[in-house]
């Protein structure tokens, strides 16, 4: 028994020496500095360790990230088992996407992830299932409409005084993502016939983010049946908190 023990434990020495040995120097100078991360990172190299070294630009993205946002990813943060888990899933997410801009999304749904203190409840790999799938042309206009539509809607609603009925996003879904100035100011309708109406300006990308559940839709109605009226879901609000302003990687 006693040998078998020693056996034991000088193999899990040996796998643990292994696993060591794919750490880049910025995650070894990492978990030198914060040895909590020590743990999540031996447990994602079990299944990701042969890929560090050709990942290193995104590896050193990721270190970098970590270390600019110590508030976030505090101690007693890092060393809970939610957190481990999640950190898991999410690298594999982070390691596959080839496009860095998405990639510098992935990195600020890892950030609310870890300041998320129900997370449980944190839609983590949808997220990163919806932020892998998303074209760059809706991504753009994603941007697009947060940065410029969105607040246009809400100054709207701040300034009807029949519109304080409604909250906001009440508000939001009953007129749809509306805005005069869309053809010129946004370079995506540059070649596009104007139109007041948004909605019918890019419907295949309208299309692309209602079935990835960033939008919702229903018929206006009326004299025009067959137009379509495009909002935000509580989902597509909340993949806003990891786009809207800029690319920044540090939000």
């Amino acid at each position: 028994m006693q040998h078998n023990m020693s056996a034991l434990t000088e193999l899990k020495a040996q796998s643990k020496s292994v696993l060591l040995g794919f750490f880049t120097p910025t995650i070894t100078a990492l978990v030198a500095l914060h040895p909590e991360w020590l743990p999540c990172w031996l447990a994602v190299s079990g299944f990701w360790g042969s890929l560090f070294f050709f990942k290193q630009e995104e590896i050193n993205d990721l270190v970098e990230f970590i270390s600019n946002n110590p508030e976030a990813f505090a101690k007693e943060i890092v060393e809970t088992d939610e957190f481990r888990g999640g950190f898991v899933v999410h690298l594999e997410a982070f390691l596959k996407e080839r496009i860095k801009r998405k990639r510098t999304v992935l990195l600020k749904i890892l950030k609310g992830f870890a300041c998320e203190k129900d997370k449980e409840s944190f839609q983590l790999e949808r997220l990163n299932n919806v932020t892998s799938e998303i074209s760059l042309e809706s991504l753009e206009h994603v941007i697009f409409l947060s940065n410029t539509v969105l607040p246009q809607i809400r100054k709207e609603h701040q300034e009807n005084e029949a519109a304080q009925h409604y909250s906001f996003s009440d508000y939001h879904a009953i007129h749809g993502l509306r805005v005069s100035l869309a053809k010129e100011e946004n370079p995506l309708y540059q070649k596009k016939v104007s139109h007041a109406d948004i909605d019918n300006l890019s419907p295949d990308v309208y299309e692309e983010l209602f079935k990835l559940g960033i939008l919702n839709r229903c018929h206006k109605g009326g004299l025009y049946p067959s137009l379509v009226n495009y909002y935000f879901s509580s989902f597509g609000f909340k993949f806003l908190d990891f786009v809207k302003k800029n690319f920044n990687i540090v939000k």
